[in-house]
């Protein structure tokens, strides 16, 4: 059974100004997520006679079952034990948005999301977000860093991987109108330049292999040597354009590393080496289940009294990194538990794109690209204890499955440019 016409079509034509509204307006992604989430409850206990879930499905929400049960268990771990001082449930916060996938997921895949929506959302989002940037950079904001709804990093991380998944989206665009095809190398253009306008260096790093898995998907097609050239002309003018950004935030970046190699913490890189090297040091103590979520700030006030790090990194409360974060939240168990959440996807993107449909195709391959970012991001910056990061992975992985898992594996003739 599904859900009426009126609300299928209420939920898409949302989820086509989810990409925009979340980069762009403050606790849109939250409210998205809400709103979602209840959606989806309603949904599973008024069909839940009709919903069975494929083993593909029954993975995934065991992952991200997992990654909070781990939380919860070393919440109430390190309570006990006596390194959590103030033991609050606010510290989990986060971990019990992720549980949000599940009903989020049922509503889509009951509503049957269509593949336009996914196209269209991305392409508008990373386009706007372009326009947006290059706006604030030559009228309103001309010597600093652009931010969207929060912060410039979470703003450049968000717009790099709409950019770029936007893009895989070109078939789609291709067979439908000659004028469209313009609108994916528009959301590449407009996504990586709004990214390096908002000088975040944790995104770029991510370019390359992004850059990589769009060659991956058009080596196989008729037009894939010429497309690959276009694709590396748009990256090289893009990366033209902007080369006194770039050169700047990397000559900052050479510098504070210098400094800190020299015994002083400066900056940002400094910092995060700092903290990165004091987060070492707490996973080496506490390997198993960690501190707890909620004890790191508390852990290195303790250490900085005792000399061994340097009192710039008081200030905040978490590692820079989630790899690192959920090292000393929760050890070994916690940093397996978000490969996971990486992986377990990933692996099923990457068996979809060896399918013979190429919707299916170019569906996976903006899921892998949407995975691969993310993982980078995650290197040097807590995306999961984020709000806004969270809305997204969790709506976005759950379009994304959604359409996937619609799309029945058969061959298929399509035009392939």
């Amino acid at each position: 059974m599904m859900l009426s016409n009126r609300m299928c079509t209420s939920v898409m034509y949302a989820l086509i100004g989810f990409p925009l509204l979340t980069n762009h307006l403050r606790h849109a992604g939250s409210l998205f997520l809400l709103i979602f989430m209840i959606l989806g409850i309603y949904t599973f206990f008024r069909y839940y006679k009709h919903i069975a879930f494929t083993s593909e499905e029954k993975q995934i929400i065991a992952v991200f079952m997992s990654y909070f049960a781990i939380y919860m268990v070393s919440f109430l771990i390190n309570s006990f034990i006596g390194n959590l001082q103030y033991p609050r449930l606010k510290y989990l916060d986060h971990e019990i948005r992720m549980l949000f996938w599940i009903p989020v997921y049922v509503l889509f895949s009951r509503c049957k999301i269509e593949e336009w929506v996914l196209w269209w959302g991305l392409c508008i989002g990373s386009v706007f977000a372009g326009l947006f940037a290059c706006i604030q950079t030559l009228i309103v904001n001309a010597d600093g860093r652009i931010s969207g709804a929060y912060h410039a990093i979470a703003f450049g991380d968000l717009s790099l991987v709409m950019g770029f998944m936007g893009f895989c989206g070109y078939s789609y665009f291709y067979e439908k109108h000659p004028l469209w095809r313009l609108l994916p190398f528009l959301s590449l253009i407009g996504g990586v330049s709004a990214s390096i306008l908002s000088g975040s260096r944790g995104a770029w790093i991510a370019i390359p292999v992004l850059f990589m898995i769009l060659l991956w998907q058009v080596s196989g097609t008729l037009k894939g040597k010429t497309t690959g050239i276009l694709l590396l002309g748009i990256m090289l003018l893009v990366i033209a354009l902007n080369k006194v950004e770039i050169i700047d935030r990397m000559r900052i970046s050479l510098d504070e590393l210098f400094i800190y190699t020299n015994g002083d913490v400066e900056g940002s890189v400094g910092s995060r080496f700092e903290m990165w090297k004091a987060a070492l040091t707490l996973f080496h103590q506490h390997p198993f289940w960690g501190i707890g979520p909620g004890a790191y700030q508390a852990a290195i006030w303790d250490m900085i009294w005792k000399g061994q790090f340097d009192p710039k990194i008081a200030i905040w409360h978490q590692p820079h990194s989630q790899y690192l974060s959920v090292m000393v939240d929760c050890g070994i168990l916690g940093l397996i538990s978000l490969l996971l959440i990486f992986f377990v996807p990933l692996f099923h993107f990457v068996k979809r794109i060896y399918q013979h449909n190429i919707t299916q195709k170019r569906v996976a391959f903006a899921g892998c690209i949407f995975i691969a970012g993310f993982m980078h991001f995650g290197i040097t910056e807590t995306i999961f204890k984020r709000n806004i990061n969270i809305a997204f992975y969790i709506i976005m992985l759950a379009i994304i499955y959604s359409l996937i898992q619609s799309i029945p594996n058969e061959n298929t003739t399509h035009i392939n440019p």
